[in-house]
Order: C-alpha cells, then structure tokens, then sequence
C-alpha cells in the first residue's frame, strides 16, 4: 500500500468474545453476549471504512477469524491493550505511516461515520484527541499522529490519564465528545434502549415474540 501523509489507519482493539463483556453476564447468556460483541465490532469497522480519509482498519486481537471483512488483522501478541496498541504504531511507522493513528472500542453502537470524521479533523501532529466514555472517566476513541511518540493509557480513569500522555509528549490534549462515541455498552441496563433503537443488527436482544 502506497502511503500518504495524510492517510488515517484505524486499530480496533478486541478482546476474544468468549472472555468479553462479563459484565453482562447475569443478562445475557455467552452465546448472546458473543452474538452482541460481534455485532457491535461489524458496527464500528463498517463505520470506519466508510469514514473519508481512512485507508485502514485493523482489527488488534488474538486472532484472525475474529476480524471482519475488510478489516486487517492486527496481533496482539499476548500483550495488554497498552503495550499492543503501541506495537501496532511502531509497526505502522515502519512501514512508512506518517499520518494519524485511531483507536476506537469496538462496543460503540450508535457511532457514526460523522463523528469519526470529527474525531480525525480535531486531530493533528501537535495534538492528542481523546472522546471519552458516558461517565467522563474512560477513553472509547483516541487520535494522535503517528509521528509523536506518544504512549496510550487506556484503562481506569484513561481519559486523565491519557491528558497526562500528552504532556509528557509535548502535545496539545483536546477533548471530543460526541454521543456515540461516548454511548459504550458495559451495564445490563444499557441493552433494553440498543434493543429498541439499534436497529434489526440487535433485534436478538429482543428476545422471542411474546416474550
């Protein structure tokens, strides 16, 4: 692939669906909460590549059948979300990447392309943007170009954290909010309103007529 310095890659970290969202557990049965996971994870990659300026998506995880199509798959090599997340610059770097790197959670059901755009235009070499989760402690998306140096603190309260990264890499943080950005889905009680309003991709969530 030929590279511009304008080019936008987007990574999408995503952890094995059988070990993830355990917080809904109590709510929804494994097989349900992995039907979920997937159809979240295809909602944000489509968005994504129908995103102007983004000539990638891949998808960081353990391995490649989780990845949907036309996505790229990313190895996570083992590592924490952190410490991949920064693999997957440096291998972009090295493969002549001098654009913008996204990161956005796979579990945004209601994003839109138009607020991933927002998000790559509030982005910039000097800059750092962050759009943070419904309670303003956490991070769902992260930008910054990939000619900063700059290490990801995603995890508790990431979004301080993250204001934190970007002094220490001598860039101007920004802060994006946007409801589908923030809108991630953690709680049980969250899973009535993505049932009604996300469309037929979560009429499962529905459960049987008359039920």
């Amino acid at each position: 692939m030929s590279l511009s310095p304008l080019d936008v890659h987007a990574v999408i970290p995503l952890k094995d669906p059988v070990n993830g969202k355990s917080r809904l557990a109590n709510a929804l049965a494994a097989p349900l909460r992995i039907e979920l996971i997937r159809a979240m994870l295809d909602h944000v990659a489509d968005c994504l590549t129908k995103t102007s300026g983004v000539v990638e998506v891949g998808v960081l995880t353990t391995g490649p059948h989780l990845v949907p199509r036309g996505c790229t798959y990313v190895c996570d090599g083992g590592l924490e979300l952190n410490a991949a997340v920064s693999r997957a610059a440096r291998e972009l770097r090295s493969r002549g990447a001098k654009g913008t790197l996204l990161v956005v959670h796979g579990d945004l059901p209601f994003v839109t392309p138009q607020e991933i755009e927002d998000l790559i235009a509030a982005s910039a070499e000097s800059v750092m943007v962050a759009a943070p989760d419904w309670t303003e402690c956490g991070t769902n998306a992260l930008g910054f170009s990939l000619l900063r140096d700059v290490t990801p603190r995603f995890g508790v309260a990431s979004l301080a954290a993250h204001a934190e990264a970007a002094r220490a890499a001598a860039v101007t943080f920004k802060i994006l909010r946007r409801p589908g950005l923030a809108y991630d889905i953690d709680e049980p009680s969250q899973l009535s309103a993505l049932a009604e309003t996300g469309g037929e991709r979560y009429a499962f969530l529905r459960g049987p007529p008359g039920a």
